[in-house]
């Protein structure tokens, strides 16, 4: 059984790996949250806070 850690990580590589996949890794081609369909609303929105996933406007890309 996984830890919590490895559990965190494993949540913020699915939501990294999303957002590749939605090609939202510059600031010309960030994405709405919708749009990215991410299924962990809080793995995102620790990322966002340590400024892993870069805010623009209303969209969002991976830096």
């Amino acid at each position: 059984m996984a830890n919590g850690s490895e559990a965190i990580v494993w949540k913020q590589n699915r939501v990294a790996k999303q957002m590749i996949k939605s090609e939202a890794t510059s600031p010309e081609n960030a994405k709405t949250y919708d749009d990215l369909n991410i299924k962990y609303k809080r793995t995102f929105n620790n990322l966002l806070k340590k400024d892993v996933i870069i805010k623009t406007g209303d969209k969002y890309y991976l830096d």
